[in-house]
């Protein structure tokens, strides 16, 4: 019995890297269509090689957490692409983003694209940079995706799996052109009228970068939030952590009770305040959607 990591699905076959880096192409046994279980990029799994050198899944062993767009599991960090402009940047979404990860124990690596754009205005570019130190304060790691500090930072995660998330047309997908240059992935350009890029990636794959496993997924402007209460999205507000305890009525939605210390916080900074507006939309939208069991 040897043991890897699903790095590649095709046609029902897995590709299963092993700790000594070798990559085994399997199958899985047919008692899991029985079971209903599918395996997933990202899983570490446990195989029967044979003779012939390919081999048979026989157990999925527990994953920490899934992604269902793309489908993928066990992912350690996230690079989340946000470009400067074209499309512009948007903090809400910025946000979204980070909640969704947050809510997966998933680290978000904030990723800033197209800032080169910006050389003739300085005004806007000095505005990025100052949003960028913000969420530096909130303990996240930001770039600009030409920073030689990226490439370091992650290549030195090891053996973790990075997924590349982020609107379509940020530059995903060049990003790990430039990093994996034998993958050639597709590019497309932004159409000018929906101020979006074209999906260029379709597949899901894990490419060994330095001591770390990249993943380039599809990108989508907009997502379904993850199926958590209200305060579990006040938990994902990382800023809050020692200020909500603090709060008179707990739980304390944040919103209507009196004597929030939330509320009195985020009138603190203009940032802070903005990211409350953004928890006050994403409560509304977790209050309004049904539960996963309800969905058609």
């Amino acid at each position: 019995m040897a043991k890897g990591k699903i790095i590649s699905a095709i046609s029902g076959f897995y590709d299963v890297m092993t700790d000594q880096g070798d990559v085994i192409r399997t199958k899985p046994r047919g008692l899991f269509r029985n079971q209903k279980k599918k395996p997933f990029v990202g899983d570490l799994v446990l195989f029967e090689p044979s003779d012939s050198g390919d081999g048979t899944i026989t157990d999925l062993l527990p994953r920490k957490n899934e992604l269902v767009r793309p489908p993928i599991v066990n992912v350690d960090a996230a690079l989340l692409v946000m470009s400067a402009v074209l499309p512009v940047l948007n903090t809400f979404l910025l946000d979204r983003y980070l909640v969704y990860l947050e809510s997966l124990d998933i680290k978000p690596i904030i990723v800033i694209s197209k800032h080169d754009l910006l050389a003739a205005k300085q005004d806007q570019l000095a505005t990025i940079k100052s949003l960028m130190t913000d969420y530096q304060t909130l303990g996240y790691e930001t770039f600009f995706v030409d920073d030689p500090k990226l490439f370091h930072y992650i290549g030195g995660l090891s053996n973790q799996i990075v997924v590349i998330m982020g609107q379509s047309g940020v530059g995903k997908s060049t990003l790990v052109n430039r990093w994996l240059p034998h993958l050639k992935l597709e590019t497309q350009p932004i159409s000018d009228s929906l101020n979006r890029g074209k999906h260029t990636t379709r597949t899901v794959n894990l490419y060994r970068y330095g001591k770390a496993f990249i993943a380039d997924t599809p990108g989508f402007s907009d997502f379904q939030l993850p199926d958590i209460s209200v305060e579990e999205l006040a938990d994902c507000f990382v800023e809050w952590h020692t200020i909500s305890p603090m709060c008179k009525f707990k739980p304390c939605s944040h919103s209507h009770e009196p004597k929030c210390a939330v509320k009195e916080f985020v009138k603190t900074r203009q940032f802070y305040t903005g990211r409350y507006e953004h928890y006050l939309k994403m409560k509304i939208e977790i209050e309004n959607q049904k539960p996963s069991y309800e969905r058609k």
